[in-house]
């Protein structure tokens, strides 16, 4: 995982509303209101299939699709009020934890319980985490911490892409 302060030189200097976007090589800042982009200076990102930002520490975290490294994740989520970044690997059939500077990582919930975990999801608020199975077809739900973990629903067809929408 690679840190980066998003006030760097020719990053987001103000407040305005921004969206990261992962391409190929590339992470973009694009600003919603004017449709101004920005790709951050952040060097080979490689092929990035995870996206995070951390508004209190203003750091950008990633994952890259073929690293070998710890960062090698499918699913990738931090919680900021934790300071933790949280990551489902698939290749592995793990969901794991760590603190934001990579220390203290523990693998919480492994297969074949979980399946092949792949994309992330935390609600904090409530301590829970949700990840999708796409071989199984699966949304499975489990505490931050491992604990608890149940299927969501089942008989879904080639899952893709899971998001969570907290109500204000």
């Amino acid at each position: 995982m690679s840190p980066l302060t998003i006030g760097d030189v020719g990053s987001h200097s103000t407040r305005e509303p921004f969206l990261l976007v992962a391409e190929k090589n590339a992470i973009l800042q694009i600003n919603i209101t004017s449709g101004s982009t920005i790709t951050l200076p952040v060097g080979f990102v490689g092929s990035p299939i995870a996206l995070d930002y951390d508004p209190l520490t203003d750091y950008v975290y990633w994952s890259e699709q073929y690293d070998y490294q710890i960062n090698r994740c499918w699913g990738l989520a931090l919680d900021n009020a934790g300071g933790n970044i949280y990551w489902s690997t698939w290749s592995k059939n793990t969901i794991s934890v760590a603190k934001n500077d990579g220390s203290s990582v523990l693998t919480l919930l492994t297969s074949p319980a979980i399946g092949r975990p792949d994309g992330l999801v935390l609600d904090p608020s409530n301590g829970l985490m949700y990840w999708m199975d796409d071989n199984d077809g699966r949304v499975d739900r489990a505490a931050m911490d491992g604990s608890d973990q149940t299927n969501i629903i089942t008989g879904l067809d080639h899952v893709e892409a899971i998001k969570i929408d907290y109500n204000d």
